[in-house]
C-alpha cells in the first residue's frame, strides 16, 4: 500500500506543481491588468477573450465594464464613439458622426441623450446584439469606468 501511495505521489507531484504555478501566474497577471474571460451571451460574439489594460483603448476596441445599476455584472461592449464624436438619437435610430449605428428596440425606453458631442473622456458603447444592454439604454460613460480591453482568442 505504501509503495502504491509513493508511486501515486510521484505521478501527481508534477501536476500539482504545474497547477500551483499556473494559479500563481494567473494571480500576478490579473494584478497587472491581464486575464481571461468567457462571453456567454449573444450581445457580443461568444467565446474566450484575453483581457489587457483598458488604458487608451481606441474606437472599435472591445472593453469590459461594470454594468451601470447592476452590481456584480460585468459587460463586454465595443467602443462605438469617444470624445469629440457626435451621438444622436432620433426616434429609435442612433447615429454616430452622422452614420447609422444602432437602433433602440421598441420595448425599451430610449436613453436621455438626444443629440450631442461627447466630451473628452466619454465613450459610447454598443454591443453587437439588437437587445444588448449598452449605451443605447444607459447613455455615454466616463472612460475611467472601463475595466479591461478584450481581445477575442
Amino acid at each position: 500500500m505504501r509503495a502504491e501511495a509513493a508511486r501515486l505521489a510521484k505521478v501527481l507531484r508534477p501536476a500539482l506543481l504545474l497547477v500551483g504555478t499556473c494559479a500563481a501566474l494567473a494571480g500576478v497577471a490579473n494584478a497587472a491588468g491581464y486575464g481571461f474571460a468567457y462571453q456567454p451571451t449573444d450581445s457580443m460574439p461568444r467565446g474566450l477573450y484575453l483581457l489587457t489594460p483598458a488604458a487608451d483603448a481606441p474606437k472599435g476596441a472591445l472593453v469590459t465594464l461594470a454594468a451601470p445599476g447592476k452590481p456584480g455584472l460585468t459587460l463586454l461592449k465595443r467602443i462605438a464613439a469617444s470624445g469629440g464624436d457626435e451621438v444622436c438619437i432620433t426616434g429609435r435610430d442612433i447615429h454616430i458622426a452622422g452614420r447609422p449605428a444602432a437602433v433602440v428596440v421598441a420595448d425599451a425606453p430610449p436613453p436621455a441623450i438626444l443629440c450631442r458631442v461627447l466630451t473628452e473622456g466619454e465613450v459610447f458603447l454598443l454591443g453587437d446584439g439588437l437587445r444588448s444592454f449598452d449605451s443605447r439604454y444607459f447613455g455615454p460613460i466616463d472612460r475611467s469606468r472601463l475595466i479591461r480591453r478584450a481581445v477575442p482568442l
